[in-house]
């Protein structure tokens, strides 16, 4: 998939496997829609990256 970027859909990113996948795939240049029970949480905790919209 050169040249192409991925979508990751990642349930859980709060905390945990889920919200690393969150912070990571943003830094290869892949999107993330992320999901959790406390929105709140995720958009502190993915604040820094620069691509929380």
């Amino acid at each position: 998939m050169e040249g192409s970027t991925r979508v990751w859909f990642v349930t859980g990113a709060s905390r945990g496997f889920g919200l690393e996948i969150a912070r990571e795939a943003p830094a290869e240049g892949d999107a993330v829609v992320a999901s959790a029970r406390n929105a709140e949480q995720v958009e502190a905790e993915l604040a820094g990256t620069g691509r929380l919209r």
